[in-house]
């Protein structure tokens, strides 16, 4: 797998982004807006979602979009579809709703199974970064009351394990004008209860090779 991981949006290493189309062998991608499911303006998200599939589009990428609500319980089914692919691109919105709907699908499980395949890409940014750690427990500060954090109504309770591809905690939007004061006690949480974290800010874009853990 290679790693593609952004604070917000695809930031400034987009020219990258685009040369592993070449090097992935495919610019077959999946969407995936799940994190989005529990917000309340569908409006919003619905031109979230347009402009997102369009930034990536616009670098030479075949975008479609995945809802894996319509694989809850399907996980074999969902496997099915993804080898179609070549790839996948999570965007941002709530962490621990992302998290449910990874599971209920077993979209985890699948993303476990990928690991060392290096002919695969993962897209994301904010939540669909924090997801991969193995630890979410940084994304129950400051919950959105506004937010359903269980959109699914399912019996599943709060799951603040992540995919568990990194050991430290993703904060992205370190700094950021929007929402830096949450990040900033996140950070302070993280350190009275020694919870491994690393910060990343708007723009900033980190690469990663799963079958060499290497960082460029």
């Amino acid at each position: 797998m290679i790693l593609y991981l952004s604070s917000h949006k695809l930031g400034r290493r987009t020219e990258e982004l685009k040369s592993f189309i070449k090097e992935i062998g495919g610019n077959k991608i999946l969407f995936i807006a799940n994190a989005r499911d529990g917000k309340t303006d569908k409006e919003k998200t619905a031109q979230v979602i347009k402009d997102d599939m369009k930034e990536l589009e616009s670098l030479g990428y075949k975008v479609t979009l995945l809802d894996l609500k319509n694989y809850f319980g399907r996980t074999d089914d969902l496997w099915s579809c993804i080898q179609n692919f070549n790839g996948f691109y999570v965007i941002g919105g709530t962490t621990l709703v992302l998290r449910r709907a990874f599971a209920l699908s077993g979209f985890d499980k699948i993303l476990l199974n990928l690991w060392h395949n290096q002919k695969y890409l993962y897209i994301g940014y904010s939540a669909g970064i924090c997801v991969l750690s193995e630890n979410l427990s940084l994304s129950t500060i400051d919950k959105n009351k506004e937010i359903n954090f269980n959109p699914y109504n399912d019996d599943k309770n709060l799951i603040l394990s992540g995919v568990g591809y990194f050991h430290n905690c993703w904060l992205p939007h370190y700094k950021s004008q929007n929402i830096g004061d949450v990040i900033e006690k996140r950070i302070k949480y993280a350190k009275e209860n020694n919870i491994p974290y690393e910060t990343i800010q708007d723009g900033e874009v980190k690469i990663f090779y799963s079958h060499a853990w290497q960082k460029r």
